[in-house]
């Protein structure tokens, strides 16, 4: 899974580059830690639709080739 945060380029442009830099490396220290409570989210999310009895399907690697 791909994930991104993003800002208008304009605006980016507009701001000092000290700016920017905390930018940049407050999202670098970031990155783990919100990709893994995504990843938690979506372990939580299959649990509760198990408990519910759904039925998961998974497409087959053509399906999911064919869906990118």
């Amino acid at each position: 899974m791909t994930m991104f945060v993003v800002m208008n380029k304009a605006k980016w442009n507009s701001l000092g580059p000290e700016i920017q830099c905390v930018f940049e490396s407050n999202s670098r220290k970031w990155i783990d830690v919100h990709g893994e409570r995504w990843d938690q989210g979506d372990r939580e999310s299959l649990a509760y639709a198990n408990s519910l009895k759904n039925e998961i399907l998974e497409l087959s690697s053509d399906e999911s080739l064919r869906w990118k």
